[in-house]
């Protein structure tokens, strides 16, 4: 099956492969165009730091569908004395610092 086809809006944490961000919205059941690499408007969840690294949003329950936050590695519990490492998937770097919850400039390296 092409990657392409029944695309969906990443929840968090992602359900499912990234495969760029649309510069529209895409109705249900029809095509669109993603963008996978350079500049683009991308729904921030969180603070970042110009040159900063974006993953998508990881956090379940407190993270907005389709956005990203600042990367690096996140800490998930297994068990009461056992604790894992997580690297998250990181999508570009932050090219401007934009309000939680608005769009700001990201340069994706989606590949």
């Amino acid at each position: 099956k092409n990657p392409y086809q029944d695309v969906i809006i990443s929840g968090a944490p992602p359900a499912a492969l990234i495969l760029g961000v649309a510069c529209s919205p895409v109705p249900i059941a029809n095509w669109g165009w993603l963008q996978t690499w350079g500049p683009a408007a991308v729904l921030i969840d969180d603070t970042n730091v110009i040159g900063g690294r974006v993953s998508p949003c990881g956090t379940a329950g407190n993270s907005t569908a389709g956005a990203v936050e600042a990367s690096g590695i996140i800490i998930t519990a297994t068990a009461p004395t056992v604790a894992q490492t997580t690297e998250l998937l990181e999508l570009g770097w932050c090219m401007e610092v934009a309000p939680t919850t608005g769009y700001g400039h990201i340069f994706l390296k989606i590949s």
